[in-house]
């Protein structure tokens, strides 16, 4: 029975008796009614009271602290600034001097100058360049809006497929695709997440394979358009992805999480913006696949990119190589501000 209502009850009981025995209590009623709701109104804080504590138990971050973060996605149509255009001048400058400086370290990722000038254009990706920008927005993931989905980003694994169409010799898949999970670069745990994103690389391309456990469904993001079925362009690469999630989460007894994945078909989603003149901006283009993908529908996904829009694209590399550089995880960043500084005088 309701605490409230007892104490109301009884409140009214006794002014009851009172009118019937004697009206020249009204008096004294009419204190006792008050007194009642009083006590009923202090019922009332105590409850929210208790209710806010826990609350605030349940909360973690909260979206005060987690709303400067909600708008840090690079927006492609600004104009970079002088620091960030700095730091692109001295990475491009004298192409084969200096090119084993070491340009971000961080949880066990280590990037030298020489893999950040795989960002300009006609050059393929360096894995190092994406799996630094995996730590990055794994680190950022720490201070999410509270709508946002929970991300993971694993490091990044090759495939697994020879041009026959069969698995390379000696390989363990479960190995490779745990190793990318568990390689200690992150704060966040990939139990926690909705959704587990991969990056895997082939010969001179990449794509993204995001397990989505909220929705439970299985999405290949890749800029390419080129007219081929998607067993010959992916193998079985994305289906031993899922395959391996299903048993890593099976292995750490969490199967239910996992449960309606297996009989998930991976399915290529068909991008507005897929470009198949656009050899050397794949990786890029996947970097900012990484950044905005939170498994909003097609219809409400805007990345921030236009089939043949270079420029946009040209303006995101001098953006993302700045955003290594200056990232709040990068152990060398002092370092780096310096060498640049010196560079620009």
């Amino acid at each position: 029975m309701d605490v409230t209502a007892l104490e109301f009850g009884s409140v009214g009981s006794v002014r009851g008796e009172e009118m019937h025995h004697n009206k020249d209590m009204e008096q004294n009623e009419t204190v006792i009614g008050v007194e009642g709701d009083e006590v009923c109104h202090d019922l009332g804080v105590n409850l929210q009271v208790v209710q806010d504590e826990r609350a605030k138990r349940k909360s973690k971050t909260t979206l005060t602290l987690k709303s400067p973060y909600l708008t840090r996605v690079v927006d492609p149509r600004d104009n970079a600034n002088t620091s960030e255009r700095n730091i692109w001048k001295w990475v491009v400058r004298n192409r084969d001097e200096g090119r084993e400086e070491v340009v971000f370290n961080g949880y066990n990722i280590l990037v030298e100058r020489g893999d950040l000038l795989t960002l300009e254009s006609g050059h393929h990706i360096s894995p190092r360049v994406v799996d630094a920008w995996s730590c990055i927005l794994n680190h950022r993931e720490l201070f999410r809006s509270v709508a946002s989905p929970a991300r993971f980003f694993a490091k990044t694994i090759n495939c697994m497929f020879m041009s026959e169409g069969e698995v390379e010799k000696d390989v363990d898949a479960y190995k490779v695709v745990s190793d990318a999970l568990d390689y200690g670069w992150s704060l966040t745990n990939p139990c926690d997440a909705d959704m587990i994103i991969f990056l895997v690389m082939q010969h001179c391309w990449c794509y993204c394979v995001c397990v989505n456990l909220k929705v439970n469904r299985v999405d290949i993001l890749d800029s390419s358009s080129a007219g081929v079925a998607k067993i010959d362009k992916y193998d079985e690469m994305p289906n031993v992805v899922r395959i391996m999630v299903v048993k890593y989460f099976e292995n750490k007894g969490m199967d239910g999480r996992v449960e309606k994945v297996k009989a998930q078909q991976p399915k290529r989603l068909q991008l507005p913006w897929r470009d198949s003149t656009a050899v050397f901006d794949y990786g890029v283009i996947t970097m900012r696949h990484m950044e905005t993908y939170t498994r909003h529908t097609l219809k409400r996904w805007d990345c921030g990119l236009k089939k043949g829009d270079g420029k946009a694209v040209n303006a995101l590399r001098t953006n993302y190589c700045a955003a290594i550089v200056e990232s709040d995880v990068n152990g060398v960043r002092e370092k780096i501000r310096q060498l640049v500084k010196h560079n620009t005088e």
